[in-house]
């Protein structure tokens, strides 16, 4: 399948076009797993899914496609979005799940009461 990296994700008013802006997103992650530069990357260990938010942030949220995006765009992604939409704040635990003499709101997980889930 070919793709085009300049095909349309937008109409003539700008208007985001959901289904062939998903298309985009998922041919375009096609393309970077089986490039050098994204096997390089999954051969240390590392997974591309941040890849593909970062484009799927910087088309829904910039409305800019990477041919079309600039370092500004980029540290918009990287630095803006990424902490609001991915990052959370920490929330304060209440007393009563506190270890006794730290009230301070910090999480101390107790030894094998197994892994904390985040939501």
């Amino acid at each position: 399948m070919l793709f085009d990296i300049n095909e349309p994700v937008f109409d003539e008013q700008g208007t985001y076009l959901e289904e062939p802006a998903l298309r985009y997103e998922h041919a375009l992650m096609e393309q970077f797993t089986t490039s050098p530069e994204g096997q390089a990357i999954t051969q240390t260990g590392t997974e591309l899914g941040w890849a593909g938010v970062m484009i799927h942030y910087s088309i829904s949220y910039l409305g800019v496609t990477p041919p079309t995006m600039t370092e500004s765009d980029l540290e918009e992604v990287v630095f803006g979005l990424f902490p609001r939409k991915v990052i959370t704040a920490r929330l304060p635990v209440a007393a009563s799940q506190a270890d006794a003499g730290t009230l301070d709101g910090t999480f101390h997980p107790t030894p094998g009461a197994g892994a904390a889930r985040i939501c």
